[in-house]
């Protein structure tokens, strides 16, 4: 086992963000750079289609930051005014900020003491009326319990959404973390096992396993449509609900 001499170590010596770049990578931002599309495009395209078949998801779509994936996940489910959120305190303040851009109030729920990721009986000790979604946070990568989490939203008719920041290519009894039925965000940050410098990923389908992107919001017709047109051209898609900027 090696040993570090902790007493020598400085703060330059610890390394905050040290991407693995190659020239592979370099040539594609020059090739990039190249053409006509130095915002969302082709590329931007094909990047959706391959993490979507990767994470076994029914379809992603490309975001400015995780953070925005999660606030467009909640908006998309029409979370609002009057709504309850539980999540974890055990988490980044986009994870809980997200609730409050929505107007919904956040409920924290404790977590488990060993792998530090909210609790399942928290969760059903808190799960009230007013409650509507669940954003569960995969703490460094480690898989949330699921099942139990699962269950009890299918009782109480309540939507889950995932913040997989931390959590590629991480599995949950043999399912990738994305592949769960529920709307799911990642992170692409440069401190993340892979970066797009900034960036993030929503996956999901128009269905989401029956409950979610009903359609019922400005947000979520927008999702359906992006979603739903792997195979056709790029258009633009105007909002009049307000929010980030988050494509």
């Amino acid at each position: 086992m090696t040993t570090i001499d902790t007493a020598r170590l400085s703060v330059r010596d610890v390394p905050f963000s040290p991407p693995n770049i190659s020239e592979e990578e370099i040539a594609e931002v020059v090739d990039t750079l190249r053409t006509d599309w130095i915002t969302t495009g082709p590329k931007t395209k094909k990047f959706e289609e391959e993490f979507a078949r990767r994470v076994d998801a029914p379809a992603a779509i490309a975001m400015n930051s995780c953070t925005a994936g999660l606030h467009v996940a909640l908006a998309t489910l029409g979370i609002g005014r009057g709504d309850k959120v539980l999540t974890t305190p055990m988490t980044f303040a986009a994870s809980v900020n997200v609730i409050e851009h929505v107007g919904a109030t956040p409920v924290l729920c404790d977590v488990e003491p060993d792998t530090l990721n909210i609790s399942p009986k928290e969760i059903e000790r808190k799960l009230t009326p007013d409650v509507e979604a669940i954003v569960v946070v995969h703490y460094a990568g480690h898989p949330v319990d699921l099942d139990p989490i699962q269950r009890l939203a299918a009782a109480h008719d309540v939507r889950i959404v995932e913040d997989a920041a931390h959590a590629l290519p991480a599995t949950y009894k043999g399912k990738t973390i994305g592949s769960h039925g529920n709307l799911t965000a990642f992170s692409f940050y440069a401190t993340k096992n892979i970066t797009t410098c900034e960036g993030g990923m929503l996956t999901g389908d128009a269905r989401c396993g029956g409950v979610a992107f009903t359609g019922s919001t400005e947000v979520a017709r927008i999702i359906n449509r992006t979603l739903a047109a792997k195979d056709g051209p790029i258009v633009p898609l105007i909002a009049e609900t307000g929010g980030l900027n988050a494509l």
